[in-house]
């Protein structure tokens, strides 16, 4: 209530950091500590942008865009350092434009946050099957990068992976792009479904348990060849 009213009805220049809970990061700590739903409720207000940084590269960024901005801005952190292994070189950042990581033609796999890795992971291992795989970093979900889901569209499958419920986060977000335009084209939302992540585990175990890790992403590909 005080970040809808105070923040977003107020239009505050305030940025929120909301740190260490994001996701299954703290698979040991139980159900409490997994925040699947920062995101949606995030992208629910008006005037906040909302962003998911994948690793210490688009943290950085995103903090600096924040500080540029005005208005408020919710950045959402995962635990840990999960470096992507693209060289910080090759890179660019802009808010409200997704990373294209790795290029590919047949299918498109958009992540956001800590699951850009297991996407990233996923082109890999599709690749070893003769698949190629568009792999996106969606790092601002809101505003969303329409035009790079449309582009993603013109390949024969989308695919979004996160760890957050696919209800109302990243993958909620690029189904209503794609049914707003009209597009064709089939998707696979890869995340928490409706269910809370009652369960105890290390944090890969949990992205397995879930489908938030690279295999889920390779079935749903290979599944829907």
């Amino acid at each position: 209530e005080q970040i809808r009213t105070d923040l977003g009805y107020g239009c505050r220049n305030v940025k929120v950091i909301g740190a260490y809970g994001g996701g299954v990061m703290y698979g040991g700590w139980g159900c409490t500590h997994h925040a699947m739903e920062e995101i949606g409720l995030m992208r629910l207000i008006p005037t906040m942008t909302v962003v998911m940084p994948a690793d210490g590269f688009e943290c950085e960024q995103a903090v600096r865009a924040a500080a540029a901005a005005e208005g408020p801005f919710y950045i959402a952190l995962a635990g840990g350092e999960l470096p992507l292994g693209v060289p910080e070189a090759e890179r660019a950042f802009a808010l409200g434009r997704a990373a294209v990581l790795r290029e590919g033609e047949d299918v498109a796999i958009i992540g956001t946050g800590p699951a850009v890795q297991e996407a990233l992971r996923a082109g890999e291992l599709l690749a070893e099957r003769g698949v190629s795989a568009r792999v996106l970093s969606m790092h601002t979900v809101k505003p969303l990068d329409r035009e790079a889901v449309l582009a993603a569209a013109r390949t024969r499958l989308v695919l979004t992976i996160e760890e957050h419920t696919v209800i109302g986060g990243l993958g909620g977000a690029v189904a209503e792009v794609l049914a707003e335009a009209g597009a064709g084209t089939p998707l696979r939302r890869l995340g928490l479904q409706d269910v809370f992540a009652c369960m105890v585990g290390s944090y890969e175990d949990l992205k397995r348990r879930f489908g938030m890790a690279a295999e889920a992403v390779v079935d749903a590909a290979m599944g829907a060849a």
